[in-house]
């Protein structure tokens, strides 16, 4: 990552000339060069909300809104019992847990509720989390 000094304070600079070179913008066409360097000045104008690994994402602060509340029916908070993580993917379930507190994408939570979670393994070999939310699907109002 590229370091700019401004006024006494250091930037890293997310968005480079490397990783802008691997942004498809368009078919060859489908943006003239004037809009394509419009778009690459927005990129780089705007680099905080870009993410181009997990480690990078990040979520938005309450100053871009209130954090959105779920309509729902009356009804009791529930427990559900774990999903048992099998000892032969508990490594990567750790570490996919780590990479989601450290951006903020999971936090700990004292809630009357929790939900399960299990794996499906994607086509290259990696895990993905699937939250299972039936019981929320069960008691939201549709709106």
């Amino acid at each position: 990552m590229k370091h700019i000094y401004h006024l006494n304070h250091l930037y890293l600079l997310k968005v480079t000339e490397e990783r802008i070179s691997m942004i498809n913008f368009r078919p060859s066409g489908w943006f003239s060069e004037e809009e394509t360097n419009l778009l690459k000045t927005v990129i780089l104008l705007r680099e905080k909300a870009i993410a181009f690994c997990e480690e990078e994402r990040g979520v938005l602060t309450h100053s871009y809104g209130k954090p959105y509340k779920i309509p729902v029916i009356s009804h009791e908070p529930w427990k559900k019992k774990p999903i048992p993580i099998p000892k032969s993917i508990l490594p990567q379930f750790i570490e996919l847990v780590r990479k989601r507190i450290r951006p903020g994408l999971y936090e700990q939570s004292k809630s009357s509720y929790n939900r399960p979670l299990f794996f499906v393994a994607k086509p290259n070999g990696k895990l993905r989390i699937v939250n299972d939310l039936q019981d929320l699907n069960e008691v939201t109002i549709n709106n």
